[in-house]
């Protein structure tokens, strides 16, 4: 799948200062719930199809590092995609399927 997004992104989590699980250190309290958004901005494509105007957002919560094997046993997250302002003939299911598949890392 090749892809090019931009776009504006805004993250935010329940951690004191910075969420330490961007360095794959242990989060605040053990645990870590975050907000995760994207806007995208015109000129976004997945395969070749444009994405611009879509947004997706991920809400996300894990308990202790984010990476390895036990981050995949301890980490639940739910991923939103809004294809109602996508470029006008874009086949919107096409582009739900494809934002969806990018963003959870397929």
């Amino acid at each position: 799948m090749g892809y090019l997004l931009n776009g504006t992104f805004v993250e935010a989590c329940d951690c004191r200062l910075m969420c330490p699980c961007w360095t794959d250190d242990e989060p605040d309290d053990g645990h870590c719930t975050g907000l995760f958004a994207w806007t995208l901005d015109a000129g976004s494509t997945i395969d070749g199809s444009p994405v611009e105007g879509a947004r997706v957002v991920c809400v996300t919560t894990h308990l202790g590092r984010r990476r390895g094997e036990t981050a995949k046993e301890n980490t639940l997250s739910v991923l939103f995609v809004d294809t109602a302002h996508l470029p006008a003939g874009t086949d919107a299911d096409d582009a739900f399927r494809a934002l969806g598949l990018a963003f959870s890392g397929e």
